[in-house]
């Protein structure tokens, strides 16, 4: 029995002991949106910012192996202006980022169906009075229609379609004196060697994707995404343009893990 005065002393000794063996309350516990494990309201907004960490760095390790040709377009781009500024030739780059898009699913097309050395692209150049400049940026090169597009000399002595050449000063009267030249690249594929008898304002040949003209000093293109203008250049700025389009031309066919070649298809 105890002594009623140390009654109140004996039931503080049992409460002490209670709390002493009883767990202490768990802190709350939020689950993670991202993995599912549970942590503490103090330690979650770290935890998420590592997650969001880890999805960034894996979204810039994926990106040349996730390629798409909304993606090649934007590097090539980026690359192009960024060398043409290194070579004083930004106010002469006329690249355009959609046509560089269409320039790259084609690409992309081609490497799937053609043998690797006819699937890349080659420096070509088109000289065009200056009243084309305009739509030429912003529309590309076009095959004459004879509605809308019509045919600047003829009707086309080796095929219906955009007249463009390897060679930087074989076909400069077609500026008329009043014009200048788009540096492009180009996707020629299979080359067809027309006869103008055979061929004059006709389409492309089956099984081709471009026409030459018997010395190969004429490419003739009949798709504008075909084609890519790069620069519109004179007799001054050609030499350092052509450098800078070389340089992305090597790109693009790493891209496409196609060879690097330098001699003509």
């Amino acid at each position: 029995m105890l002594d009623p005065s140390d009654f109140l002393e004996h039931m503080n000794h049992h409460e002490k002991t209670k709390q002493d063996t009883q767990a202490p309350p768990s802190p709350e516990l939020m689950p993670c949106e991202v993995c599912g494990d549970l942590f503490m309201l103090s330690e979650y907004l770290q935890h998420l910012q590592e997650h969001d960490l880890a999805i960034a760095k894996a979204k810039t390790k994926d990106l040349p192996e996730c390629e798409t040709p909304v993606l090649m377009a934007a590097r090539w781009v980026e690359q192009l202006r960024c060398d043409a500024d290194t070579q004083n030739l930004l106010s002469s780059c006329i690249v355009n980022f959609d046509l560089a898009v269409s320039f790259a699913e084609r690409a992309l097309r081609e490497k799937s169906r053609l043998v690797p050395r006819l699937a890349g692209p080659w420096v070509v150049y088109h000289w065009t009075p200056s009243k084309n400049f305009k739509n030429i940026i912003y529309t590309n090169l076009q095959v004459p229609d004879q509605k809308h597009i019509l045919n600047q000399t003829d009707d086309g002595f080796y095929g219906a379609g955009i007249y463009t050449s390897p060679s930087f000063l074989s076909f400069e009267d077609y500026a008329h004196g009043r014009g200048g030249c788009f540096l492009c690249l180009g996707l020629p594929g299979r080359q067809y060697r027309a006869n103008e008898h055979q061929d004059r304002g006709r389409p492309c040949r089956p099984n081709y994707e471009t026409h030459t003209s018997p010395n190969r000093e004429e490419w003739v293109f009949f798709a504008s995404d075909q084609l890519l203008p790069c620069f519109l250049i004179d007799r001054a700025t050609q030499p350092r343009a052509l450098h800078t389009v070389q340089l992305l031309e090597a790109s693009i066919r790493k891209d496409l893990g196609l060879p690097q070649m330098q001699p003509d298809p």
